[in-house]
């Protein structure tokens, strides 16, 4: 199934989430790997990674477009999970206290009901969520880094939904946190593909700092257009 695409604001009676980070967040990025002690190769594996460079290459340069342009995701996402190998997931913004989202961002292999089920229920229960509301902004993560698998594989959300719709398997990376909410971009696959590998790690890794930054830009943009439409209105 094809991507699915919402609006990323919130109802009319709050602010975007754009709007609330630029005025109220403090946003970071991690970009020396090393600190960080998660999901990071070495170097052997990283040069390995970078047999795909003519790929990631191309990746990044529609990640910058995407903070001019965020349909670009239409396009942009389905191709992200065919080079992962992956079935399921996508690009949203859960809030941080309850994990719930509004459905607003991109899916990928979900239909409404999945959509529904993910956001409202088994995404703010997920034992993944809760790691990753306090993970590093930038590094990445697997569910092989999950403090106890074996809570993850007897947990509701795995044994109801992930294992159900083939998505045991998750890489995962938050590009930006700030104010209520955290950016997460999510890709799953099922057991039978196996795990993430550290290539597949190193790559996104490779793609992490340009995706947040991409984020960034986007921010600051939707900051200048409201100043000029509010000038403009001022104006009339």
């Amino acid at each position: 199934m094809g991507p699915g695409r919402t609006s990323w604001h919130e109802n009319a009676a709050e602010q975007s989430f754009e709007e609330r980070n630029n005025n109220r967040a403090s946003l970071h990025l991690d970009r020396d790997y090393g600190r960080t002690g998660f999901a990071q190769p070495g170097v052997g594996i990283w040069l390995h990674a970078m047999g795909d460079e003519r790929q990631l290459s191309k990746f990044i340069e529609r990640i910058y477009e995407s903070a001019l342009d965020r349909s670009v995701w239409d396009g942009l996402l389905p191709d992200l999970f065919d080079h992962f190998k992956s079935s399921i997931g996508g690009l949203y913004a859960p809030v941080l206290a309850t994990g719930r989202s509004d459905g607003s961002g991109w899916t990928f292999g979900f239909d409404d009901a999945m959509v529904k089920a993910y956001s409202e229920y088994y995404g703010p229960i997920s034992t993944n969520f809760q790691v990753l509301r306090t993970f590093p902004v930038g590094a990445v993560y697997t569910d092989q880094m999950a403090p106890d698998y074996g809570v993850y594989e007897k947990s509701e959300a795995y044994s109801d939904f992930f294992k159900p719709n083939g998505a045991e398997h998750l890489l995962n990376l938050i590009p930006l946190r700030g104010g209520r909410r955290q950016i997460s971009l999510s890709f799953r696959r099922g057991g039978r593909h196996g795990p993430y590998d550290d290539r597949e790690i190193a790559q996104l890794g490779h793609l992490a700092p340009h995706i947040s930054q991409a984020f960034r830009i986007g921010q600051r943009l939707d900051r200048i257009e409201g100043q000029r439409h509010s000038l403009a209105e001022a104006l009339e």
